[in-house]
């Protein structure tokens, strides 16, 4: 039995380095593929620590979109939104999703609400008055929501809800500080909105510290998109003159890590890990991690285009194209190393286990 056990851990790490296709580095791959009717174009927002990963698909006539959660067991789950114009923005490890969707399109802008959805509750609407178009943005492993409203210039006010208590402070249209993630740890990230068309990246807690993070020299306004559990932040700015995207990783300690401008357009996208690993596509959308002691590895060599994805802390990993219909679901390939440790601790359990 334990020679058949260490055969089984060799076999499946060779084959996974030589498999035919696309050539990860470091990771093996399957791919998921989305019904292509009604909607064809799939994106991936989060995937929590169990594998399950949320988005949404979406349909190149119509532009209509269906919120979605995935399961490693029961596959595609559709978020029972009430309209076809949805989005799961995010998940913790609860298996709770949050998001938003369309509700109506009148002259002076869209409307739409909020939501929280598990297996077991349903969708629940959140009350979020003053805000026309209001979008939850990230939830932790405590079930903790942040959001803000979308329909304004740069995004404007917040929401802080709790899926066991209901709403922690009022929902405000004029707070400054625009939530777009929260960790698990309750520190939010997101954006100092000054009432100008300037955006400052900035972190703060529930309790009232609040902290400015710097910009790269080149750009002009910035915001956090996603925040891990030591602090460490990601996000985007605009550069001065050109007005394009790059992106930025802000560490503990204050300090700004500029990695470059990526895109004019802003196709590309950039999230972090709960442990602190980034994983960000170039001006090519070609797939990037990124540590403070690794600086950026290269994903694929090979050229497609990644215009969505997530990691976990498990370094887990969803991409997806915004004009395809499949996701690439990575799992990391353990090292020689590790299967050298794995091949010694057999025995020692076998023994125990006796």
């Amino acid at each position: 039995m334990v020679r058949r056990l260490i055969g089984v851990v060799v076999v499946a790490y060779w084959s996974s380095v030589a498999s035919a296709g696309y050539i990860f580095n470091g990771y093996s791959y399957e791919i998921i593929e989305f019904p292509e009717s009604p909607y064809a174009y799939v994106s991936t927002y989060d995937i929590n620590s169990h594998g399950q990963f949320c988005g949404n698909y979406r349909s190149p006539m119509t532009g209509e979109s269906q919120a979605f959660l995935w399961d490693p067991i029961d596959g595609l789950i559709d978020i029972p939104t009430p309209t076809m114009g949805s989005v799961a923005q995010a998940l913790n490890d609860r298996g709770e999703v949050v998001g938003a969707y369309y509700t109506d399109f009148p002259p002076d802008g869209p409307v739409g609400a909020a939501y929280v959805w598990d297996a077991s509750n349903g969708l629940h609407e959140l009350d979020t008055p003053g805000m026309s178009l209001p979008a939850a943005t990230s939830i932790n492993n405590s079930g903790l929501v942040v959001g803000l409203n979308l329909y304004k210039p740069w995004g404007e006010g917040s929401f802080y809800y709790d899926t066991s208590t209901g709403f922690v402070v009022p929902p405000s249209v004029d707070d400054p500080y625009n939530p777009l993630s929260i960790n698990n740890h309750g520190v939010a990230g997101g954006q100092f909105y000054d009432g100008t068309t300037r955006t400052q990246p900035a972190r703060w807690t529930l309790g009232g510290e609040h902290e400015l993070l710097a910009l790269p020299d080149v750009a002009w306004r910035g915001w956090v998109m996603d925040i891990a559990d030591d602090g460490t932040a990601v996000g985007r700015y605009n550069s001065i003159g050109s007005n394009a995207v790059g992106y930025a990783v802000w560490l503990p300690d204050g300090t700004v890590v500029d990695l470059g401008l990526i895109h004019p357009y802003g196709a590309s996208f950039i999230t972090i890990s709960p442990d602190g690993t980034v994983l960000y596509t170039d001006a090519d959308l070609h797939p990037f991690l990124w540590t403070p002691e690794t600086g950026p590895v290269s994903l694929i060599d090979d050229l497609f285009y990644w215009t969505s994805g997530a990691i976990n802390a498990d370094g887990t990993i969803v991409l997806s194209s915004r004009d395809d219909n499949e996701v690439f679901y990575l799992t990391p390939i353990p090292t020689p190393a590790t299967i050298a440790l794995i091949c010694c601790a057999i025995p020692f359990a076998m023994r125990r286990g006796r």
